[in-house]
Order: structure tokens, then sequence, then C-alpha cells
């Protein structure tokens, strides 16, 4: 990879990572804390009906919009509950 090359890659990937939210992946990329959603809500991941939507596609409204295949059932009560303290902080405006 040339010099020029390897200085686009760099920056597109430091502006992916820092906050363009229509190409980060709510669930595949770490962009709240280290570990993405994906890996450490993976049971989540799987009833999500929008898992492979963006940050943009699913905080729209100002608000986080997730939807399920299902209703949640009472033991993943606790994982969703854990995701949404995960997102205090982060709206729309944040990013």
């Amino acid at each position: 990879m040339s010099s020029r090359g390897f200085a686009i890659y760099w920056w597109m990937e430091v502006i992916r990572k820092v906050g363009i939210r229509n190409l980060t992946s709510f669930w595949k990329d770490p962009w709240s804390g280290e570990t993405p959603f994906l890996r450490k809500y993976p049971r989540l991941y799987v009833i999500a009906t929008n898992n492979e939507a963006s940050v943009e596609e699913l905080s729209r409204r100002g608000e986080w919009d997730l939807e399920w295949r299902r209703s949640i059932f009472v033991w993943e009560e606790e994982l969703f509950i854990s995701l949404k303290e995960d997102l205090e902080g982060h709206r729309r405006e944040n990013f």
C-alpha cells in the first residue's frame, strides 16, 4: 500500500471509529466502550430486528429505537437494562 493509500485508510478508520454515525454499526463496532454490543450482548443481538443497523439509524428520533423479533424473556430483562445503562448519555446530538 502506498503512503497515500495508507493515509486515506488511516483517516477513514479514525473518523469512522470516533463518530461517523451512519458508518458505525450499532452492534458490531466498539463505539461505546471497547467491546462491541454484539459481543457484550449476544442474546439481544440475536433477537434484534435491526441487528445490521448503524448508530444513526437507531437514534434518528433522539432516542434509541431498538426493536425485538419477540417479547423479551424475563431473564433477558437484566441484559436489556444493562444495555440501556450503557446507552445513557449517548444521544443523537452527541455524535
